[in-house]
């Protein structure tokens, strides 16, 4: 466990470098009006990965004190904050002693609560780790933050891009820009004059920060910009794809049509306190920022986009707050300031009607769950003798989505509308990570330039370096390496296109010639069955388990995984290790296209299916068959105090030919196994093992007639008589039919309908009789109950049951039988009947 002694306040602050950069200043400073960015502590230089303030305290009081680093987080408590006793303070600082902090405490303990020890050896709790100390860790002081929160290791950087026009707008950080992104006014098309041009969003992001995008990745950025760039599908389309394509954390907007930046002050104070200092997560912490910021939501609405963590995909969650009144803005939606009608201003009624829908159940943003609309008619007086109208009345339905608890007072709060899902084109799925472009939606090929700068800047120096004539530039540029990796379609794509325009016999014969490999290359691809049948693993051992998609995954893409990974380990400037190819090979499995999930998945079915080849199960079965069917039993007798008997067959080589054999335990107490313990046994193992390899042999070797067997079977039934319906009295016993025409099973089966039916009055359930045998000759019983019909009897009735066959109203009323004991009888006696 890591420890450190500083100085709590008063402290000189430590130096670090400052970003350098080899942009230009005409493109350093190029932004939208203010966008205030963020960078977490990741992307700074910090010599220590845990934090420097206590997380009770937040400081650590004045002198000398020391810090204890958790192990499991980056959070650490102050000497004052805890009390360790005097005689162990050097004992808690050895290298062998792990601390664990009082909120990993927590969490670890919220179901099963425990004393706080805090310092362990042998490793943590949950790692058999032993207390330390004697008793408990006393605790001086209570949270003054959230037990969730995280104080940020190192600096945080407030990065500003500042779009100037000609009438700039005085903010805190203007003083700071410096270049220009010029858009103003441009000749007509028909020449009769000037007109404002403006670039589109794509363009300015692009150009703006794509010299900063390693800085910004993972940071929080703000657009203090007016709300024309959410209120348009176009803009702001092009918007989350910068989001997305730029990584951020979150990014959050304002709707006003003149947005004044100002008027968010306490938002981006309590955004910096509780997100950027105590680090806690945005999404969640986002209502209390909204209920620290009342003012806010009277001038605009506020949307925030964060990356989706639980999709598979690139995929951008946004939500929109809006601030909600009871009278003035129900559910975010705004009452107009004046009737339109008469122009009176504060005309509009309280709450005048409203509807409850049956299901409000599922609405609980207001003091009245079920109100679901407003209707507002305006009070003024004169509408009747001035005007001759009506008052005015309008009705707001009420939106879907919810109040939200923690920023909500009495009359007003926040409306928080559902989420929805921005996912990037259809043709950026299915590319790895490493092959999505810089491109923005809806760009024509004279947008190229802007999308590209970054690749066309890499080889901007070679082209104009190179000597003349100009058709050796192309090659001189060929000799650098492509810096980026673009997807092979899109390479082909850009050569055809480009083709059109080359000049120069040799250059055309080269590209002639790149297209013929690439053709060439085509046709020797590997089909998707070859691959699956070459990748297929001969070890049966292989298929103990179920496969899962990444298992297969390994197996049928091993060398674009091996290739992927010598590739990334080249631009990492690292020797080619061992170590890093798991996780390559993970990043290239993540990101696989639809067509190769689409293989896996089949491949999985099949082999899941199949197993192992013939060949590879039948070794296996011979060398671990008898090994692993006596583990089997053993363990179950071990674990569970089973006893096991089974069949087991296979195929054998030859034609139509199986192996079938029987497995049971080892008798314990009997001096036999089962299968030869009596002679009945016998017969039955013998009839059970020829049953067994008749079906095997069905299951192994099935017949091309043996749908038509079935259906011979099915068809079987028909042909047959069909049995007399049997009548119930209304005492629900059954009534002699007909045995006309009815064959001996019939009259057997009918036997047990009457049978059943006399055994359900009785015990007032549908339990099956326990049969014993009645008569085996049929006829015999049926003239015995022809004579009971005839003298108006039963036909058979139950006295006695099984205690278990018995329903709970009959079984309270029941009268147990008492079992008398068999006598013996000697030769010379007898007994009366």
């Amino acid at each position: 466990m890591a420890r450190t002694k500083i100085k709590s306040t008063g402290g000189s602050a430590r130096t670090i470098s400052a970003l350098s950069t080899t942009t230009t200043a005409n493109a350093t400073a190029l932004a939208l009006k203010p966008s205030t960015l963020a960078v977490p502590p990741p992307m700074l230089e910090t010599a220590d990965a845990h934090s420097m303030w206590c997380m009770i305290c937040r400081d650590g009081g004045e002198g000398p004190i020391v810090l204890y680093e958790c192990n499991v987080c980056p959070r650490v408590m102050c000497s004052k904050c805890i009390e360790v006793l005097d005689s162990y303070v050097d004992v808690v600082q050895r290298p062998t002693v792990s601390f664990l902090c009082l909120a990993c405490h927590s969490k670890a303990t919220l179901k099963s609560p425990a004393p706080f020890y805090g310092f362990y050896t042998g490793g943590l709790p949950s790692q058999g780790g032993k207390e330390v100390l004697p008793s408990f860790l006393h605790l001086n002081g209570k949270y003054e933050m959230a037990s969730s929160s995280i104080m940020a290791a190192g600096p945080i950087a407030f990065i500003h891009f500042i779009l100037s026009g000609e009438d700039p707008i005085c903010t805190p950080v203007s003083i700071i820009y410096c270049g220009w992104l010029y858009a103003g006014q441009a000749p007509k098309e028909n020449g009769s004059g000037l007109e404002y041009v403006a670039m589109t969003v794509s363009h300015v992001l692009t150009t703006v920060l794509s010299a900063y995008s390693m800085v910004l990745k993972n940071a929080h950025i703000v657009f203090l910009v007016c709300g024309s760039v959410v209120a348009h599908p176009k803009p702001y389309d092009q918007l989350m794809s910068a989001v997305l394509h730029f990584e951020f954390t979150s990014a959050i907007m304002f709707t006003a049509k003149r947005f004044q930046p100002l008027v968010a002050s306490n938002f981006f104070l309590a955004f910096a306190e509780l997100v950027l200092v105590e680090q806690l997560c945005v999404r969640k912490t986002f209502p209390e920022l909204l209920s620290l910021s009342g003012r806010l939501g009277l001038h605009t609405k506020v949307i925030l986009m964060t990356p989706d963590p639980t999709s598979p995909h690139h995929q951008l969650e946004c939500t929109t707050f809006a601030r909600a009144h009871t009278q003035t803005q129900p559910w975010g939606m705004e009452v107009p300031v004046q009737c339109p009608q008469c122009g009176s201003t504060k005309s509009w009624s309280e709450k005048v009607a409203l509807t409850v829908r049956a299901d409000s159940h599922q609405f609980a943003e207001t003091s009245d769950p079920s109100v679901t609309r407003y209707v507002y008619s305006c009070k003024y007086s004169n509408y009747g003798t001035a005007q001759r109208l009506a008052p005015h009345k309008f009705v707001i339905e009420r939106p879907p989505g919810f109040m939200v608890n923690s920023a909500r007072t009495t009359k007003c709060g926040w409306f928080q509308a559902p989420s929805t899902f921005y996912s990037p084109p259809s043709l950026m799925k299915g590319k790895r990570k490493s092959q999505i472009l810089p491109i923005f939606l809806n760009l024509s090929m004279s947008d190229w330039y802007v999308s590209f700068e970054e690749i066309l800047a890499e080889h901007k120096d070679d082209f104009l370096a190179a000597k003349d004539p100009q058709s050796t530039r192309r090659r001189q540029v060929l000799r650098n390496d492509d810096p980026v990796d673009l997807p092979k379609a899109l390479k082909r794509a850009i050569r055809r296109c480009y083709y059109q325009f080359i000049t120069d016999e040799d250059d055309r014969k080269a590209e002639d010639n790149i297209f013929h490999a690439e053709q060439e290359a085509d046709q020797s691809i590997v089909s998707p069955e070859e691959r699956e049948a070459n990748a297929r693993p001969k070890d049966a051992s292989f298929y103990k388990k179920q496969l899962t998609d990444w298992d297969i995954a390994q197996k049928l893409f091993k060398q674009e995984m091996d290739n992927y990974d010598k590739e990334e380990q080249q631009k990492m400037g690292v020797p080619h290790s061992i170590k890093h190819r798991t996780g390559h090979a993970r990043q290239w499995f993540n990101s696989m296209t639809f067509g190769q999930k689409k293989e896996v998945q089949q491949a999985r079915d099949k082999w899941n299916e199949e197993g192992a080849p013939p060949e590879s199960q039948a070794m296996y079965r011979k060398r671990n068959l008898k090994k692993n069917l006596d583990a089997f039993s053993q363990e179950v007798c071990r674990t569970m105090g089973c006893r096991i008997v089974m069949l087991v067959s296979h195929k054998k080589p030859g034609e139509m030919s199986l192996g079938v054999c029987i497995h049971e335990s080892e008798p314990l107490t009997c001096k036999k196994a089962f299968t030869v313990s009596s002679a009945g046994n016998k017969e039955w193992v013998a009839e059970g093992f020829k049953k067994f390899s008749e079906w095997s042999k069905q299951e192994f070797y099935p017949c091309d007639n043996e749908d038509e067997d079935d259906n011979q079977e099915e068809e079987e039934p028909e042909d047959k008589p069909s049995l007399p319906e049997i009548v119930l009295d209304k005492e629900g016993f059954g009534q002699l039919p007909s045995r006309t025409d009815v064959p001996l099973k019939g009259q057997q089966e009918l036997i047990r309908q009457i049978v059943h039916a006399s055994y359900k009055v009785f015990t007032g359930s549908s339990k099956p009789v326990p049969w014993g045998v009645i008569s085996s000759d049929p006829a015999m019983l049926w003239r015995h109950w022809e004579l009971r019909k005839l003298g108006g009897k039963k036909l058979i009735i139950f006295v006695g049951s099984r205690v278990a066959d018995l329903s709970a109203a009959r079984l309270a009323n029941a009268i147990p039988l008492e079992r008398t004991k068999k006598r013996k009888i000697t030769a010379g006696q007898g007994l009366g009947v």
